[in-house]
């Protein structure tokens, strides 16, 4: 059973430095929300509509740009699912206008986190990312490793970005239950 999304959305205000984007489906996602700092907002995805939607309808109450976006997702190579959508190269030129959105969201430096289990792995995984950048115009972090939880052989390191370093460390996720597919 699923908790109420709205129950966990935020606003997003002045000193909003991050937003954390989470799909209901990941199991154990409240324990991922605990703990964030005060200049992050949370946006909890209503499961059965499209995600991408959903966070550019949100980001309309942006009142500053956002230092970082973190989505969080089951994955797969090169694919994403938010909500009832599903992200994927394929996807990128349908909902361009709504990945340049996110972008214009982010400051200069401002990076896009995937936490979705090996979302970076192999050719494809490598090209829906790099791809994926040139659609946000801005650094994308992702894993070719499964994410989550090191007892369910997931773990929070990133392996593949496109910007200057990761900083996706930042949330400090470290829930026992963290999403894992």
């Amino acid at each position: 059973m699923h908790q109420q999304p709205h129950l966990h959305t935020t606003a997003l205000g002045l000193h909003t430095r991050a937003l954390v984007v989470v799909d209901p489906s990941v199991d154990g996602w409240p324990g991922l929300l605990e703990g964030l700092q005060d200049s992050t907002a949370v946006l909890v995805l209503e499961p059965h509509s499209h995600g991408l939607l959903q966070l550019t309808d949100h980001l309309r109450g942006l009142l500053a740009p956002l230092r970082s976006l973190h989505l969080i997702g089951h994955g797969s190579p090169g694919c994403m699912r938010l909500g009832a959508a599903e992200l994927n190269l394929a996807s990128l030129q349908t909902w361009a206008p709504h990945w340049q959105r996110v972008g214009q969201a982010l400051d200069g430096e401002g990076e896009l986190v995937l936490y979705g289990c090996a979302l970076a792995k192999g050719p494809r995984g490598r090209q829906f990312i790099d791809a994926l950048t040139t659609s946000v115009g801005a650094a994308v972090t992702a894993s070719s490793r499964p994410v989550g939880a090191q007892a369910m052989a997931g773990g929070w390191s990133f392996d593949h970005y496109t910007g200057a370093a990761p900083s996706a460390s930042d949330l400090h996720l470290t829930c026992p239950h963290p999403p894992h597919r």
